[in-house]
């Protein structure tokens, strides 16, 4: 066999297997069986009787993971104080199970390294003092309200210094 033919057989083997590698690796990567099972709930939030708009609020569970790649449920605050918890897809719920929860007001929060108005009092799980217990058959959390935060509401993000 001639060299370039032997070189073709190489390639075409390579490609083949490249090939069927991606679409095995496509096919499990698509498959949602290490998801837990969520409920559906929304909660609301209020901040020394404020609505934190656009607060970042994370479940931390208390007790181990809820999928094997370690998932946190999210929410952002709305306009109303209201959230949605979302897990896998945007508003698709929180597995049952004991929470701590974190929260992250952003002076501006399309940034993430934007400045936190509670100046990191709620970032830490394990320091926490806001728990949340979802059960099946939840429909809403209830709400939560901090008293007595210090919010730094002077905060302003330079506008200069983020261009450059």
């Amino acid at each position: 066999m001639s060299i370039n033919k032997q070189f073709r057989t190489i390639i075409s083997i390579d490609f083949h297997f490249y090939l069927f590698s991606i679409l095995t690796l496509s096919a499990t990567g698509c498959s949602h069986d290490w998801r837990a099972e969520t409920v559906d709930v929304v909660g609301s939030i209020s901040i020394n009787a404020q609505t934190p708009e656009g607060a970042f609020l994370m479940f931390h569970p208390v007790s181990g993971m809820i999928d094997s790649r370690n998932s946190i449920p999210w929410a952002v605050v709305s306009p109303n104080g209201t959230f949605h918890v979302s897990t896998y897809d945007f508003n698709d719920g929180i597995p049952e199970g004991d929470y701590k929860v974190c929260v992250a007001w952003r002076v501006d929060p399309t940034k993430e390294l934007s400045p936190d108005r509670l100046m990191g009092a709620y970032l830490v799980p394990d320091h926490s003092v806001i728990s949340v217990s979802i059960r099946r058959g939840d429909k809403e959390i209830p709400p939560i309200q901090i008293d007595n935060a210090k919010i730094n509401m002077k905060i302003k993000v330079s506008l200069d210094r983020e261009q450059n």
